[in-house]
């Protein structure tokens, strides 16, 4: 979101389009409350939980614990609602052909701009300064997708583990690998998170099948009923050697939902489900689990400086910093996820002791919801 907004080309595009102009302003309002809520309330959290010990919560349970879990709820739930808000910009450029630099690529296919009305990830998306750590765990997961000489049968695998421990990085970095890609016949990856309509699921499924086979989505597919979509996926699956992704499944529900899509036709094909509940993952059979942990001291302090010192000609931490690196990285507690967002924050700092000062004294708020004074 920020490398488009930053963007030269959209300035020019503007000036003889109001809506466009107006489309773009509203994107930015949300970037800067989606920064609002990482910058300030979640990299606080983050160091806040850090102090969440058994005497913390013994000595002021109401204060301390209760309090901390709703402000975590409080940021999930506007994180929601700014996605809602994003999704309904996206309709709106959609319904508005709103164009950047005169560039027309609405589909010709009206159904097909009907059906991104749900959830969808692009693991291209993933910057490769965040694979840390994941050397042994990308190298199982890996051989479990790509060893069907020895095992045909379709196979469900689950990566699970605490919001922020970068199974999606994981997940993602292995699916667009080149033998992957060579492997499978067909590939699909749907984000399916907390809140989701099993018809926008299918329909989100569809599009991909579709979009990989490069061919239209068959017509009426937003008025279809649940049967019917259930019907053009399992044909389209027959005799595919498939990898399928599910990323963010918090539910058991959602594999009685859509279990019988997939078809075992015995070559091989693959089912990934990235989640932070242990009862999804044991969707999986055990041998097929990967738990991800923390990352240990080591690779927290690379991960970090990669992300702090990223625009500079070196990653290296300057000696005169390597105090402070060392406190903040610690503060992220191994999360892949914190230390990306502090270690960001950062690189856009002055690097001076008394500017990372700055950032470390703020993972020492002292109230767990006093937000506005915070960022005052």
């Amino acid at each position: 979101m920020q490398a488009f907004l930053e963007g030269s080309n959209w300035s020019t595009a503007t000036a003889s389009n109001k809506p466009l102009e107006a489309w773009i302003e509203q994107v930015r309002e949300v970037a800067f409350k989606i920064e609002d809520i990482i910058i300030d309330e979640y990299l606080y959290l983050v160091g806040r939980q850090r102090e969440r010990t058994w005497k913390n919560c013994l000595m002021a349970p109401s204060d301390f614990c209760f309090n901390l879990a709703k402000a975590w709820r409080g940021i999930d739930s506007r994180l929601e609602k700014l996605e809602t808000d994003l999704s309904e910009l996206t309709s709106r450029r959609d319904r508005y052909g709103l164009t950047i630099s005169g560039n027309d690529d609405r589909a010709k296919n009206s159904e097909t701009n009907n059906t991104h009305h749900y959830r969808a990830y692009s693991p291209m998306l993933t910057d490769e300064d965040d694979l840390v750590g994941i050397e042994d765990n990308k190298s199982k997961l890996l051989s479990w997708l790509t060893n069907a000489d020895t095992c045909r049968k379709m196979t469900t695998i689950a990566v699970w583990g605490m919001g922020g421990h970068g199974k999606t990085t994981l997940v993602a970095n292995v699916y667009r690998n080149d033998a992957v890609k060579s492997h499978f016949d067909c590939q699909v990856w749907i984000t399916v998170s907390q809140t989701y309509r099993v018809e926008e699921l299918l329909k989100s499924m569809i599009q991909e099948i579709f979009k990989g086979k490069k061919e239209p989505v068959p017509n009426g597919v937003t008025t279809m009923q649940q049967l019917e979509l259930f019907d053009i996926i399992k044909e389209s699956l027959q005799r595919k050697k498939y990898i399928i992704v599910l990323d963010d499944v918090w539910h058991v529900d959602l594999w009685t939902d859509i279990s019988h899509l997939f078809v075992d036709t015995n070559n091989g094909s693959r089912l990934i489900v990235t989640t932070r509940m242990h009862e999804v993952a044991r969707m999986a059979n055990n041998e097929h689990i990967i738990k991800l942990q923390q990352l240990d001291e080591k690779d927290a302090w690379i991960l970090f400086c990669k992300k702090a010192f990223q625009r500079g000609n070196s990653k290296d931490c300057p000696k005169e910093l390597e105090d402070y690196t060392g406190r903040i990285s610690n503060k992220c507690q191994g999360s892949p996820l914190a230390i990306v967002a502090v270690g960001s924050l950062l690189s856009f700092k002055e690097k001076s002791k008394t500017e990372w000062k700055k950032v470390h004294d703020r993972l020492h708020w002292e109230s767990v919801l006093d937000f506005e004074g915070i960022r005052k």
